[in-house]
């Protein structure tokens, strides 16, 4: 019985990548087959056959993570067109071998990349999302920075500890719990300085998003712990942190009750969990997020990933209303199916991107990030980090947005 299950299960994918001159000048075709040559001579995810060739008829790779049966191949299939052929895997195997050629598609010069977006667009809106981390308290910074000695993350666990406990006072907890968000000021002092250290590691680091510039145009990283020390704020990054602790002992803080198991890590006694990274997004002359949720519906009515509370610490320095940047988030927003129908029901308010602001929101609400428009090159910065709560709720995956940015449009040179 095993035998034939297997052969339903590992199965042939093939995804067309069309040439985007006809015809197609031979030193571009050479150029994708070198292209795939050097991905699966350089990347640890491929290897090559022991018959691995080069030529007219393509060329093909295994990869061992997923067994001694799946095989890669990569050729001109037509005259206006190239085949990625995957044998001997899942459908989800394939996703992540389309992520990978994703990844690398730039490398993937002449080819109209619209399919293989589309294929990792729906490979990751069909996983489960990621269940996060333990949230206890006080929050443990060995976990996420294990370079430091156990008296530092002692010292650094109790700080942030501390401070958030003075950040949240029954007041704060309740006004959470009843408006759906709070607006915390003068949480954190952070320096100019350190807030100046992000433009080296945004240089290295930032990118657009994944999403197309008609939704947002910023441009985001990610810190790890150690990051966040090199560029001086890891105090702002450990009070983040510290946030889901302190509200899952916290017994004036209300969870709304749910009809879904937890989780691994989450329980039902403490259902907040943590990310290992925070987010930072960097917002120029113009720039804007449109209206959203952080958590939406599907199109099934289930909500589309573990995001339960979005925190967002500002870095902006003498930001004032006239420069523009305001978070306009809509109140009781949260289930409506549609950004249209919430904006045109709810009223909302403006958070201006004040330094040392902390937002708290749930993340099921409506908001958008208002254009920068301050006009005197001001860059507009913020930390955030999604407090999830992972249930077995049915949810799958983020939504990985379609738009294409241009990147069809490579140049072949």
């Amino acid at each position: 019985m095993l035998i034939p299950s297997l052969l339903l299960v590992l199965l042939t994918h093939r995804l067309s990548f069309p040439l985007l001159v006809d015809p197609t000048p031979a030193s571009v075709v050479r150029r994708l087959d070198d292209a795939f040559s050097t991905l699966v001579s350089d990347d640890y995810f491929f290897e090559k056959s022991a018959d691995y060739t080069s030529s007219a008829k393509g060329s093909s790779a295994k990869v061992p993570l997923f067994g001694s049966s799946a095989l890669v191949s990569f050729r001109r299939a037509t005259p206006d067109s190239f085949l990625l052929t995957v044998s001997g895997c899942t459908a989800e195997q394939f996703g992540w071998i389309c992520v990978k050629f994703y990844e690398e598609r730039r490398k993937f010069k002449g080819l109209n990349h619209s399919g293989l977006r589309r294929a990792t667009a729906e490979h990751f809106n069909s996983l489960p999302p990621h269940p996060g981390y333990d949230a206890h308290a006080p929050w443990s910074v060995t976990d996420a920075d294990p370079s430091m000695t156990s008296s530092e993350t002692d010292l650094a666990s109790e700080a942030s500890a501390a401070l958030v406990r003075s950040l949240f006072p029954d007041s704060v907890l309740e006004e959470l719990s009843e408006e759906g968000f709070v607006v915390i000021d003068d949480a954190f002092s952070t320096s100019p300085a350190a807030a100046n250290s992000l433009t080296e590691h945004l240089t290295e680091a930032a990118k657009r998003t994944n999403q197309s510039v008609s939704i947002r145009t910023d441009r985001v990283a990610f810190l790890s712990r150690s990051d966040a020390r090199s560029c001086g704020l890891q105090s702002e990054y450990d009070m983040l942190m510290a946030v889901a602790p302190f509200l899952n002992d916290n017994v004036l803080w209300t969870v709304e009750k749910s009809s879904h198991a937890p989780v691994s890590p989450g329980t039902a006694a403490r259902p907040l969990t943590n990310p290992r990274n925070i987010q930072v997004a960097e917002y120029g002359e113009g720039d804007f997020y449109a209206t959203h949720s952080d958590n939406g519906l599907d199109e099934g009515g289930g909500r589309r990933n573990y995001r339960y509370l979005t925190y967002i610490y500002y870095l902006n320095d003498g930001w004032s209303a006239s420069d523009g940047g305001a978070l306009r988030i809509r109140r009781r927003s949260g289930d409506f199916e549609t950004m249209e129908a919430a904006a045109a029901c709810c009223d909302f308010e403006d958070v201006l991107p004040v330094g040392g602001r902390l937002l708290v929101f749930d993340s099921r609400l409506a908001h958008e990030v208002r254009p920068n428009v301050n006009g005197r090159g001001k860059i507009r910065r913020a930390l955030t980090l999604w407090a999830t709560r992972p249930e077995e709720s049915g949810a799958r995956g983020e939504v990985w947005d379609e738009g294409t940015e241009g990147e069809d449009k490579d140049e072949i040179d």
